[in-house]
């Protein structure tokens, strides 16, 4: 006798739910300033022109940078790294890490905010090991600072060879 079907929304091999093999939510990439701490707002509004900030950083690092936008104006490009030491994660699907966290989607996004049209005014490293940077984006931070643009390095890890 054959068994029953598993019921809709359950995977055949097992029971356990079928899930995407990524999480299609681009927000989970995104900085949202949803919970907001108790602060002093310092320079909101700002006299002047907002800054443009590029953060690259851990992922699980960038709520600073959240609370720094609630008290200071500018607008912050995050480029949110899978860890200190690690750039992103494999560009192959697996346990339900989100396509907008692999290598190659990281340095895209890294190298767009960084070579954009209206260039950042200030690159933020923070707490990030510098040989984990790829050099295609540490020639652009390079080029941008020799261009004018700040670089303000927070807690770094080990600096890159190459610089």
């Amino acid at each position: 006798m054959l068994a029953d079907p598993p019921p809709p929304g359950l995977a055949e091999v097992n029971v356990l739910p079928k899930y995407e093999m990524w999480i299609p939510d681009a927000a989970l990439s995104e900085l949202r300033p949803d919970v907001v701490t108790p602060h002093t707002p310092w320079a909101k509004p700002y006299a002047g022109r907002g800054l443009k900030i590029v953060v690259i950083a851990p992922r699980w690092t960038q709520r600073a940078t959240v609370e720094l936008q609630q008290r200071f104006a500018f607008d912050a490009v995050p480029v949110m790294t899978f860890f200190h030491h690690v750039w992103g994660d494999t560009d192959g699907p697996h346990y339900g890490w989100i396509e907008h966290g692999t290598a190659s989607i990281t340095t895209e996004r890294a190298l767009s905010a960084i070579k954009s049209a209206y260039r950042p005014d200030v690159i933020v490293i923070g707490w990030m090991k510098g040989s984990t940077i790829p050099e295609e984006v540490e020639s652009a931070i390079l080029d941008a600072v020799a261009g004018g643009t700040g670089l303000v390095l927070i807690n770094p890890k080990p600096m890159s060879d190459r610089v």
